[in-house]
């Protein structure tokens, strides 16, 4: 036991590149950056911009840049925020089993993988068969440990999620999956799903054996 939960906390796929300094402190932790530069201007203002010529306007203008960036990252949704967020409501409609929900996520040439192998045959019915399963499986809960984004292109990104799946009766399932997502129009559609590692192992061609 104590070599299967080592086996699979400690296997993960190589990670994906993390996004780059702009997206986080303009995008994701703009409220951080914001208030920071708030308190910036906020101590210009209290002290050393009172030395300065024309001090005020600099500390001023700080105070409006922090205010600006905190308003802006709450306003503006980056592509890095869109799929993460599509890639949540995607699990999210698994784990309910709302089969009509993930259908939605699907886009018509989605392909189902192994370790980076396609499965032939494997496309929209396999998937929406398996939420279906899952639920008559006893599928509780849907874990989402640990999840990495790399966005590509301005339509193209793939998202990697460590998942532990909750199963009545069973152990939890550890498993890496990889999903490639594809914007069409002003919506991330799931254009692949590669199932990497279940309990720290390949899964090969079982994967779609279990799933017949």
């Amino acid at each position: 036991m104590l070599h299967f939960i080592a086996q699979s906390l400690f296997s993960a796929p190589d990670p994906l590149s993390a996004p780059g300094g702009v997206e986080v402190w303009l995008n994701q932790r703009s409220v951080v950056t914001g208030i920071g530069l708030v308190f910036v201007g906020v101590v210009l203002l209290a002290g050393p911009a009172r030395s300065m010529k024309r001090g005020w306007v600099v500390a001023l203008g700080v105070v409006l840049l922090g205010a600006a960036v905190w308003a802006g990252g709450r306003l503006y949704v980056s592509d890095y925020e869109a799929v993460d967020t599509a890639t949540e409501a995607f699990y999210t409609a698994i784990e309910e089993g709302d089969r009509r929900a993930v259908d939605a996520f699907l886009a018509p040439d989605v392909g189902v993988a192994a370790a980076g192998v396609p499965l032939p045959g494997a496309g929209r019915a396999f998937v929406l068969s398996g939420v279906d399963r899952a639920r008559e499986g006893g599928l509780n809960g849907l874990a989402r440990e640990e999840r990495q984004t790399e966005v590509y292109t301005d339509v193209s990104a793939k998202t990697q999620t460590f998942l532990r799946a909750s199963i009545a009766g069973a152990g939890p399932t550890l498993t890496w999956v990889a999903i490639d997502w594809r914007k069409e129009g002003e919506s991330w559609r799931v254009r692949g799903i590669d199932v990497l590692l279940i309990n720290g192992q390949a899964p090969g061609r079982a994967l779609l054996n279990a799933m017949r």
